[in-house]
């Protein structure tokens, strides 16, 4: 009996096997699966003796000996290989080889140290936590005479707020230059949001 073209793939149910099966062209292969569900798809064909014989679908492709006349035969169909976490799991960079605990930048190169130990590097500081040299100090005259320095507020403080501690840390530090506070007095000055006052330091060394 002739199977007319294209009906060979069309589904049909087995009343006796209670499950449908899908017959594909080949010698003595189909798989087959539940009406409702839950059976793994297997593969049935033939050993050249002439017995059938039945696997899993993921052996496909894999050697098997016949059970019943011990010749080697080749499951049909295409091998099934597990996948395996190299290929399915992709490889994080690290944000930073050099810098583990640093953040990735986009457009900066951590390949570089230059680079990296530009980004990183801290801008030194003060003790008193402002930069209060950030005018050179001129040389000291040749005569031997007096010089004098002029500290505003923003000069000994880094919130521009009157802060002793941070008055306190100023003086100190430039006692190690030679520098001797002689006054210090409070102006007052306008500003946009109103007037404030100002502690103004004057040094001698």
């Amino acid at each position: 009996m002739s199977v007319p073209l294209g009906l060979a793939y069309l589904p049909w149910y087995d009343r006796h096997l209670g499950r449908l099966r899908v017959q594909w062209i080949g010698p003595g292969l189909t798989r087959s699966v539940r009406k409702f569900g839950v059976h793994a798809m297997s593969i049935s064909f033939n050993c050249e003796c002439g017995k059938p014989l039945k696997s899993k679908e993921e052996m496909a492709g894999r050697k098997t000996k016949c059970p019943h006349c011990g010749t080697l035969l080749t499951i049909p169909g295409t091998l099934v290989r597990p996948a395996t976490a190299a290929t399915t799991v992709a490889r994080a960079e690290p944000a930073n080889p050099a810098h583990p605990d640093a953040l990735r930048v986009e457009g900066l190169d951590w390949t570089s140290p230059e680079a990296s130990t530009t980004a990183t590097a801290p801008e030194p500081v003060s003790a008193s936590g402002v930069d209060s040299l950030r005018r050179p100090d001129l040389p000291r005259p040749d005569d031997g005479s007096k010089q004098y320095k002029v500290l505003g507020q923003r000069d000994h403080s880094a919130s521009g707020k009157i802060n002793f501690a941070s008055m306190e840390a100023t003086l100190n530090e430039q006692a190690h230059h030679g520098w001797v506070m002689k006054a210090a007095f409070v102006i007052n000055l306008p500003g946009h949001s109103g007037s404030h006052d100002e502690v103004v330091l004057i040094l001698e060394r």
